[in-house]
């Protein structure tokens, strides 16, 4: 897991505790050729994986390409670091036996603190300073017009679009700051911090709703909403032209999943 960007490669104190949690027998490879960890990972395997994963038991990169698994015969566990899976659900995956398994959460924590920095961005007016300084010129207006977009979150109501795992974490976030939280779930079942594995919330400021009902009540009452749905054939365009004329006039849309799931022509009307 090299990736060729180093903030993104496995650092090495990471590959000496995966070394000590293995059995005394166990023979650690680590693959120097960096490869690529954007997006699912990468779908082909240089020749360096392929030449280590011939006798391997387990493998683990960015992404499961398919020479992985016909040429690692031994293989009984696959695990890609990457959150998505898309590029490793291949034919070849699906006729394996090999277990797989994903990096699903590693991304909780700083998709959420970008996404409340988001947020405080426009709470806290810093779009109309950047843009006075841009000019070079302090504008007092904007911030003390009967039209201000001051907002503190205590007063506000964060909707989130896909109340899993970073939905989860924003949630938190939002929760710890006094805003009230309004989550659209798939479904009432699972955990995501927020709410117990039946559906029921934990912290009385938060909402969670479902189905199509659910995403129009979010977006009337939201303040901010937060795109945070992991992209499938149900959620592409779910930001609908009719879900942008529902949200309120002067809400905030903070996309931070996949560029699908909102309707970009839909947003430059609504934008104009």
């Amino acid at each position: 897991m090299k990736d060729r960007r180093p903030v993104w490669a496995l650092p090495n104190w990471a590959v000496e505790r995966i070394r000590e949690a293995l059995p005394a027998d166990w023979v650690l490879t680590v693959v120097k050729t960096p490869s690529d960890g954007s997006g699912d990972g990468s779908a082909q395997a240089n020749n360096e994986v392929l030449a280590a994963v011939k006798d391997a038991r387990v493998y683990m990169g960015f992404g499961i390409p398919p020479e992985v698994l016909t040429t690692g015969t031994l293989l009984e566990w696959v695990h890609s670091g990457a959150a998505g899976i898309g590029s490793s659900i291949t034919p070849e995956m699906l006729e394996s036996p090999v277990r797989f398994t994903n990096s699903a959460g590693v991304h909780g924590s700083p998709m959420a603190e970008t996404a409340l920095g988001m947020i405080l961005h426009f709470a806290r007016g810093f779009d109309f300073a950047l843009e006075g300084k841009a000019r070079g010129r302090w504008d007092t207006n904007p911030f003390y017009n009967d039209d201000s977009p001051i907002r503190e979150l205590g007063e506000s109501v964060v909707g989130i679009l896909g109340l899993g795992g970073i939905g989860g974490e924003i949630a938190k976030r939002a929760l710890s700051m006094g805003a009230k939280v309004i989550g659209l779930r798939r479904d009432m079942s699972g955990s995501d911090g927020c709410t117990d594995r039946t559906g029921v919330t934990l912290d009385k400021r938060l909402r969670v709703v479902t189905g199509e009902d659910g995403l129009y009540e979010l977006l009337g009452e939201s303040h901010y909403v937060v795109v945070s749905a992991a992209l499938t054939s149900a959620t592409r365009g779910i930001v609908s032209r009719g879900a942008l004329e529902a949200m309120k006039p002067d809400a905030v849309l903070v996309n931070i999943s996949r560029g699908a799931l909102v309707d970009e022509e839909a947003l430059v009307d609504a934008l104009r």
